[in-house]
């Protein structure tokens, strides 16, 4: 009789132990991002799935992707050793406060105003007022972009004030009726008039060399 109670017990131990099932590691992500880029994050969190997303903030000149599994950039990327996939298309916008009455900009007075050639906004067409230019820093991507293929690589005046978000970009012209600055078509909202835009910025996402079949099948998800 003990010897046939033994068994018993051994038998449901045996039976609990192949019922519990396994822990797998579910694995996580390290994502660097840009500003203007940090729009596609909650995408690139459901792409994921069950992975852990560690998302790092970065200026687009410290972008490195050897430091991340990927990196998420606007615009071109020279200079940088890596693979580039595009994965949407972003639009780059010239805002002014929507109680401004300058409701459009040709491209010249818009390159005057950033550079400070303009200093009064009834140049353009509109009140006797100082003209507030805000910028990003100059090591932002779409910084960079917009000094390169809008400024044609002009500086922009010394008196431009320096926006460190995009949140902060919108709220300064949103606050300011004689205010221009910088945002990129994620981030405009009724309160803003596009004075002037350029479309077609690709959306990309980085890597250092090939991307690992995790990495891969986030990035075709992202792509769709």
């Amino acid at each position: 009789m003990k010897h046939f109670l033994v068994i018993v017990i051994l038998a449901l131990l045996l039976t609990a132990c192949e019922s519990i099932e396994p822990t797998v590691p579910v694995g996580s992500i390290t994502v660097q991002y840009t500003n203007a880029a940090s729009p596609w994050l909650s995408e690139l969190s459901a792409c994921a799935g069950d992975m852990t997303v560690n998302a790092v903030p970065r200026a687009a000149n410290l972008i490195d992707p050897q430091s991340a599994d990927m990196a998420i950039v606007i615009g071109s990327t020279p200079g940088r050793n890596s693979n580039a996939y595009q994965i949407d298309e972003e639009e780059l916008m010239v805002i002014l406060n929507a109680q401004n009455p300058v409701k459009s900009l040709t491209t010249e007075q818009a390159r005057d105003l950033f550079t400070g050639l303009i200093k009064s906004w009834d140049a353009v067409g509109g009140l006797d007022a100082p003209v507030e230019v805000w910028v990003f820093s100059p090591g932002d991507d779409i910084q960079q972009i917009f000094v390169i293929t809008f400024l044609a690589g002009s500086s922009v005046t010394s008196d431009a004030r320096l926006a460190t978000s995009m949140e902060e970009m919108r709220q300064a012209i949103a606050g300011n009726v004689n205010a221009v600055g910088l945002l990129t078509g994620s981030w405009t909202m009724n309160d803003l008039t596009t004075a002037f835009s350029i479309s077609g910025l690709p959306v990309l996402v980085l890597t250092q060399g090939e991307p690992l079949d995790t990495i891969q099948r986030v990035i075709s998800c992202l792509q769709k």
